[in-house]
This record gives structure tokens, C-alpha cells and sequence, in this order.
């Protein structure tokens, strides 16, 4: 595990990342701050999941805007690459850390990278954006993986409060408007689908990954309520994480 930054250390880094928010163009600066403030506890979780820089080799990063993680890493020193819908959004950030970025449509086009190029691949905070055939996606990504490379996704945590406010009819996905016309305004969706840990384990499989371990992490929804020690209280966590090595052989027959 990496274990460079601990809990004030990332939070250290990201209050210096907050003050290049003037890079940002205006219409998204606040949005891009906000995203910050609420993903500290993410981006610690997925850090915590990689070897040292030096072990970790080539890197790529899936959906990198908003940037905060791709900026995080670059500066621990991993060799890190990354594709986005739209990188032009926070093209200066990019700039300013020296990060090359390239402009790919996940849902429909290949990733720009060779066979194997890579040792690991982050696929976070993604899979509920796609609105077309995530398998296709998923296809590229073990693609890009050696025998044995790693893959970390994360997925919204479908807790216990979500699966209440549904049964007494509240909306599952938030402000589904909302959401849709994220897709006008820059390409892609915002939440378009919640994945159980089932369907993702079955995804990640159906593409030819293998050995899928999965924890919940991250904010506690549920106020006082789960700030009590219970057996379940982590079923509460904000976010679900995945690690899983791609399997033997592209195209091999997945396991369960």
C-alpha cells in the first residue's frame, strides 16, 4: 500500500490544490471546488490502494475532470496518464502539473494505448455516469492491462437509507433533469444508474477480471444514527471499492 499521505497529509495537498482554483474557468469553479470539499475522503481511499510510485509503474487514469486525483498523484510521483469526455474543461490545471491528457468518449471509442501498456488502471467514479453499454468500457480497460495488472473502480454505495427513501417513493437517482442536461452542457451524464456490488462483480468478470475483493468506504451517511458502533454501520459508507486483476488471458473465460 502506498501510505505516503495519511488523513492530514491528503487533506494538506488538497487545501494547496484548492488554491488553484482561479485556474478554472468561471462557470466551473465552484462546482470544481465543491467536488474537492466532498471527495477528500475518496481520493484517500483510492490512493491507500496503490503500491509506491516506484512500484506501481505506468498508470492511467479513466474520467480524470475534475482533476483533483490526476494533479494528487502526479504529485506523489506516479507516472500517470489519463483520458477524459472533455479534458479541454481544466486544460490550465493540466498544463500548470504537466499531465498529459487525451480526449476520448469512453462509451464508444477505443483508448488511444496500445495492448498491455499499462500496470494500472482507476476507473472511479465512472461507472454511473455511462448511459450506452458500459461493457464496452470495461473491455478497454482490461485490454490496457499486463497478465496480473490492477484495476481500482469505485461506484456510489447503494445504502440503507437509499433502499428506505425509494420504498416510500422518493426519487432513487436525485434530480433526474438535472442530470440529463449535464449532458448538454458538457457531453456526459450525471448519474444515470446505480450498480449493486453484485452487478459490478458480474461486469468485471463478464470482461475478464478476476479475484474482484470489494470494501465499503468512505462519508458516513445516516447523521447520529451512524455515528453509533453497529455490525452494519459500514453498510452506510458513501462509496464502494473494487480491486481486481485482470485475467490470464484476454478473453479467457471469466470465473465467478
Amino acid at each position: 500500500m502506498a501510505g505516503p499521505l495519511i488523513d492530514h497529509d491528503i487533506r494538506g495537498a488538497c487545501e494547496r490544490l484548492r488554491e488553484e482554483a482561479h485556474v478554472i474557468p468561471e462557470p466551473l469553479r465552484d462546482w470544481w471546488i465543491h467536488y474537492l470539499d466532498m471527495h477528500i475522503e475518496h481520493y484517500r481511499s483510492v490512493i491507500a490502494r496503490l503500491p509506491n510510485p516506484k512500484a506501481c509503474g505506468r498508470l492511467l487514469e479513466i474520467g480524470c475532470v475534475p482533476g483533483h486525483l490526476t494533479v494528487l498523484l502526479a504529485g506523489l510521483g506516479y507516472d500517470i496518464t489519463g483520458v477524459d469526455i472533455a479534458p479541454a474543461r481544466v486544460s490550465e490545471l493540466w498544463r500548470r502539473h504537466g499531465i498529459e491528457i487525451c480526449r476520448v468518449d469512453i462509451e464508444s471509442e477505443p483508448l488511444p494505448f496500445e495492448d498491455q501498456a499499462f500496470s494500472c488502471v482507476l476507473f472511479t467514479e465512472i461507472l454511473e455516469h455511462l448511459r450506452m453499454n458500459p461493457i464496452h468500457a470495461l473491455r478497454e480497460a482490461a485490454r490496457l492491462l499486463g497478465s496480473g495488472g490492477r484495476l481500482i473502480l469505485s461506484v456510489p454505495n447503494i445504502t440503507p437509507i437509499d433502499r428506505l427513501g425509494f420504498l416510500l417513493g422518493r426519487d432513487y437517482q436525485g434530480d433526474i433533469i438535472a442530470e440529463f442536461q449535464k449532458l448538454e452542457r458538457c457531453g456526459h451524464m450525471g448519474h444515470i444508474r446505480l450498480y449493486s456490488i453484485n452487478e459490478v462483480r458480474r461486469l468485471l468478470n463478464h470482461v475478464g477480471f478476476f479475484n474482484v475483493r470489494c470494501a465499503r468506504e468512505g462519508r458516513l451517511r445516516g447523521g447520529w444514527l451512524t455515528r453509533l458502533p453497529f455490525p452494519w454501520r459500514d453498510a452506510f459508507r458513501s462509496h464502494v471499492y473494487f480491486e481486481s486483476s485482470r485475467y490470464r488471458e484476454l478473453g479467457a473465460p471469466s470465473e465467478a
